[in-house]
C-alpha cells in the first residue's frame, strides 16, 4: 500500500474518527459547557480521558480537526515537546495503552515554558514548576548537561518564558545543588 497515496490518507482520517466515536463516546463538555471540547473518555466513572493536542500559539484554544472530525487543544511548542518522543504504556485499573512519550529533557524544558504561559492560573504555574524540579534532579545526576543542551535547542520564541521558569523552580531544588545551578544557568544567572 502506497501511504503516500491520498486514498490511504483518507482512509486514515476516516479510521482515526470512527476509533473516536466508537470508543470514546462520551466528550467532556467544554467550559462553558455549550463549547467543543477536545477531551474524549471512555464510558463509565472512571474510563480512560484523552485529550487530543495540536501545535499552536494560544494555550488551550479549542481548535476544529476536519481530518479527525474532532476538537483539540492548542498547545504553543508541541512540536518541540514531542520530538524524538520515546515508547511508554499507561497502566489503568482495567486498561494498558502504549503511547509515545516526550524525553524527560523536553517535558522539563516544557514545564519550564508552560509554567509561565499559565499566570491567572497558579495552582497550575506551581504544579508545573513542581514537576519540571521533581524531574530535573535525577536528569541532571544521571546525564549532567542535558538539561541545559535541551535548552539550546529550543525555539526562539519559548526560551524568555523558560528563563522565568527556571528561575522560579530554582528555588524548589535547595537540596539538589547540581539541578538548581543548571536552572539557574538556563534562567541566565
Amino acid at each position: 500500500m502506497d501511504e503516500s497515496d491520498p486514498e490511504h490518507l483518507r482512509k486514515v482520517e476516516v479510521d482515526a474518527a470512527c476509533a473516536l466515536e466508537q470508543f470514546f463516546v462520551d466528550r467532556y463538555p467544554g467550559m462553558p459547557s455549550h463549547q467543543p471540547s477536545g477531551s474524549f473518555k471512555l464510558p463509565g466513572a472512571e474510563g480512560l480521558r484523552v485529550d487530543l493536542l495540536v501545535p499552536g500559539t494560544a494555550l488551550g484554544k479549542v481548535q476544529a480537526v476536519k481530518e479527525l472530525g474532532a476538537y483539540a487543544q492548542a498547545i504553543p511548542l508541541l512540536e518541540f515537546l514531542v520530538k524524538d518522543a520515546q515508547d511508554a504504556v499507561v497502566l489503568g485499573r482495567n486498561h494498558v495503552v502504549p503511547v509515545k512519550v516526550p524525553s524527560p529533557e523536553r517535558f522539563v524544558v516544557h514545564k519550564l515554558y508552560s509554567s509561565q504561559s499559565r499566570k491567572a492560573d497558579r495552582e497550575m504555574v506551581r504544579k508545573h514548576l513542581q514537576q519540571a524540579a521533581v524531574l530535573a534532579a535525577p536528569i541532571e545526576e544521571d546525564r549532567p548537561g542535558a538539561l541545559q543542551d535541551t535548552f539550546r535547542i529550543l525555539p526562539a520564541s519559548g526560551r524568555v518564558a523558560t528563563r522565568r521558569g527556571a528561575r522560579a523552580a530554582a528555588p524548589l531544588l535547595e537540596s539538589h545543588p547540581a539541578a538548581r545551578e543548571v536552572l539557574e544557568r538556563i534562567a541566565g544567572r
